[in-house]
Formats: structure tokens, sequence, C-alpha cells
């Protein structure tokens, strides 16, 4: 996600341009948003993300990495309750954020269709680092397996 100027029109076009690019060999056309569309942006919405997960197969996620470039922006709360309401059984969205989830994640939590992962749960023990080490490579020996843990802190 960026800052820029035109938000809403950055994420549709970026949207159409990676689902082309995920699946080249699909013909579709998404809608494009256009200033006219700024005036009912879900409805807009609404429509854009029918049609894209449509075309998307089960099991894919949507990410949206880098959130707390945009968490201010009332516009894309408005897009994403928009696509979590059309999102359908199979695909995922995914917000990568380095602040706390704002409000409206929050609200999501509470009716179980959000999941929040801190920092602190995604941090290896230094059990898990060691095994994970070894399996990427069997032949690193204790010592440095441990200050690769300390490095990484976890």
């Amino acid at each position: 996600m960026d800052s820029g100027n035109n938000i809403s029109a950055d994420l549709f076009y970026f949207l159409s341009l990676s689902a082309q690019r995920n699946y080249p060999r699909k013909r579709f056309k998404l809608p494009v948003f256009t200033a006219e569309c700024a005036n009912d942006i879900k409805a807009f919405a609404s429509v854009f993300f029918r049609q894209l997960f449509a075309l998307l197969e089960k099991e894919s996620a949507l990410v949206f990495d880098d959130c707390q470039e945009i968490e201010n922006d009332p516009d894309f709360f408005q897009v994403l309750q928009v696509a979590l309401h059309e999102l359908p059984e199979g695909l995922q969205i995914i917000c990568v954020s380095r602040n706390k989830p704002a409000a409206l994640f929050k609200r999501l939590s509470l009716t179980e269709d959000l999941l929040d992962i801190n920092n602190k749960s995604l941090r290896f023990t230094e059990m898990e680092s060691a095994a994970f080490i070894n399996w990427l490579n069997p032949d690193i020996d204790a010592q440095v397996s441990t200050a690769l843990y300390l490095k990484a802190e976890g």
C-alpha cells in the first residue's frame, strides 16, 4: 500500500494488474476506476471484487502490505469492508501493518473474521529456531545456530 494521491485508483489498478499477471491465460476485463467512481466507491468496489473473486482460484489470498501507510484513509476501509463482504469461501484477505489494528479491524476480530498475529507470536523459540536452521542445513553447528537465533531475535 502507498499513501499516494490516488489510493483507491491505485488499489484497483494494481489489483487488476496483479490478477492479469497471475492468470495470463485468462481473458478478463475488470472494471476501471474513474473519477466518477469516487462518488460511490462502495458500489464500484462491490462490482470489482465480485468480478475479481470470480477469477481467482480457491485458496487464493489478496495481500495488502504496508497498511500502516494508509491506515487513516477512510476510502481504503470502505473498500476493505466491501471486499470482506464479497469474499467467497476459500479465499482470504491478508493485511500486513507495522501498527496495531485500527478500529475497523478490532470489530472484525470480535466476529472472528480477523486473526491478529503480532510480532511476539511470530518469533521462534530457541528450540524452534534450531530445528528450522537444522532443516535448512543439517551441517550448521549448535553455536552458529544459537548465534543466528540471537541475531534474529527469534
